[in-house]
C-alpha cells in the first residue's frame, strides 16, 4: 500500500507489521531469535537511541526509516559528509558497502590517499582477492559517487544490486537487494527502490 494511502489506526501495530516483514527479509539478524514483541521493543528502543521518533506511517520516509535502523542493509547519510584528507570518509564508506553486501564483497587492505587538500585522491582494497583502484572526483566536502560505482561493478556478478530511494535532498540512501526483495517490498510496502545508482 503507498504511503499515502496509509492510515493505520494504530501506528504501533504498523510498526510491529513493518519491522517483522523487514526481518523477514533479513533485516535485524542480531534479533531473529526474538518474538515480535520483543522485536517491536528493540526496534522502538533503537529509534529512541539514535535520538529520532517513532515513524509517522502516513510520511513518505516512515518505512525507510525502519529500514535504515539496520546499518549492515543500508546507507543513509548526508553526502555533504567534511570530506578531507584528515577525515579518511572514502574507507569508511569501503567498509559500510562491504558489510551490506551481504558476504558478496569481502575488503581487506582499505587506504584512502590525498595528493593534496583538492585531491587528487586515490581510494584502493582488496575485494574478493582482487586489488580495486577509485579515484573519487574532490568536491569540496562532499562524497561523490566513484567508491559506490566501484561497488556496484563488484555485485554485477552476484544476485545483489544497489537499490536506492529517492530522499528528495542531499542526502543519499541506498540497500543491497535482490530484485525479488525489491519487487516485494514496492508490492507490500508500497516503498518505490530503484535499481542502480
Amino acid at each position: 500500500m503507498p504511503f499515502w494511502s496509509r492510515r493505520p489506526k494504530d501506528p504501533d501495530a504498523w510498526l510491529r507489521e513493518g519491522a517483522a516483514f523487514y526481518r523477514r527479509l533479513g533485516w535485524f539478524a542480531e534479533w531473529n531469535d526474538l518474538s515480535e514483541d520483543d522485536l517491536f521493543r528493540e526496534v522502538l528502543e533503537r529509534f529512541e537511541t539514535q535520538g529520532n521518533d517513532r515513524p509517522d506511517p502516513t510520511y513518505r520516509s516512515a518505512d525507510v526509516s525502519v529500514m535504515a535502523l539496520d546499518d549492515t542493509r543500508v546507507w543513509w547519510q548526508d553526502l555533504e559528509a567534511d570530506v578531507c584528507k584528515e577525515n579518511q570518509v572514502y574507507v569508511d564508506i569501503v567498509h559500510d558497502l562491504a558489510r551490506m553486501s551481504r558476504g558478496a564483497v569481502a575488503v581487506t587492505d582499505v587506504t584512502e590517499r590525498w595528493g593534496g587538500d583538492e585531491g587528487p585522491i586515490t581510494v584502493t582494497f582488496n575485494a574478493n582477492g582482487t586489488r580495486q583502484v577509485v579515484h573519487p572526483e574532490y568536491n569540496n566536502d562532499w562524497i561523490t559517487p566513484g567508491v559506490f560505482l566501484s561497488f556496484q561493478r563488484l555485485l554485477a556478478a552476484t544476485p545483489y544490486r544497489f537499490y536506492t530511494w529517492d530522499t528528495q535532498g542531499q542526502d543519499f540512501f541506498c540497500a543491497v537487494l535482490t530484485e525479488a526483495e525489491a519487487r516485494r517490498i514496492r508490492k507490500e510496502r508500497g516503498v518505490r527502490l530503484d535499481p542502480g545508482l
